[in-house]
């Protein structure tokens, strides 16, 4: 009776390895220290075409959620810098609006309170619910200095693009978050492609094990060492009651 073949990628009862990306590794590192090379190697094997397949599905995949994921980080950069344009504006008419109400003092000192360095120091939707309080603090039938209605004007408009473009910002970090979450799958799919891989081909010449080697960072005989946790912080004290 012919002995079973062997199909394991154990070799002297020690199962071999591939070198896998740390967690902080970048995609693009990646996709060519690790993917693109196992990919190519692979299609030069004639016996290795089920396992290329496999492979190059999880390295395409891994290509388009990282190209998905820069151009979401360029459109939220984008639309951060469209909101922050936006400040700009509220800001200036802000400034205009404090000047123009010094020949109206008493108005002045209602609308701005805490001072017109508090009302610019805000950012983003504070600094539009600032806007809208100035607003609704000027319709309640204040006596204001004839320059002030083009001013207001002004201060609308602004206060109405910066909530557009607040939205904007918003909607694109909220469509970043899922670009990363995709791209955090994409690469486990891949490292675990990536894995398998090694073990098919082992499987297929357990003793040739070395011909096989060359298409992986530096698969090694021993289990790779488990990383230790740093420690966790200490929890922040909370501030006694007065």
């Amino acid at each position: 009776m012919a002995k079973r073949r062997r199909t394991s990628d154990r070799v002297g009862g020690t199962r071999r390895s591939p070198e896998l990306p740390s967690v902080g590794y970048a995609t693009r590192g990646i996709l060519e220290e690790f993917a693109v090379p196992l990919s190519v190697g692979l299609a030069k094997l004639p016996t290795a075409k089920r396992v290329h397949a496999e492979v190059d599905a999880a390295v395409r995949a891994l290509r388009d959620v990282l190209h998905a994921r820069e151009l979401g980080e360029r459109l939220a950069l984008h639309a951060d810098e469209l909101m922050v344009a936006a400040e700009t504006d509220v800001e200036r008419e802000l400034r205009d609006l404090f000047k123009v109400l010094a020949k109206a003092t008493p108005v002045r000192t209602k609308v701005f309170a805490a001072g017109l360095a508090a009302s610019l120091a805000v950012r983003g939707e504070a600094q539009l619910r600032e806007a809208n309080r100035v607003l609704a603090a000027l319709g309640k039938s204040l006596k204001l200095p004839s320059l002030a209605g083009a001013i207001i004007a002004r201060l609308s408009q602004a206060a109405a693009t910066l909530t557009e473009r607040c939205a904007a910002s918003a909607a694109a970090h909220a469509s970043l978050l899922e670009l990363l979450t995709a791209e955090h799958h994409a690469r486990r799919e891949f490292g675990t492609q990536y894995r398998a891989a090694y073990g098919a081909l082992m499987a297929t010449a357990p003793r040739g094990a070395q011909r096989f080697d060359k298409l992986f960072r530096r698969a090694g005989h021993s289990r790779p060492a488990i990383q230790t946790l740093p420690k966790a912080p200490p929890p922040t004290k909370k501030a006694k009651a007065r």
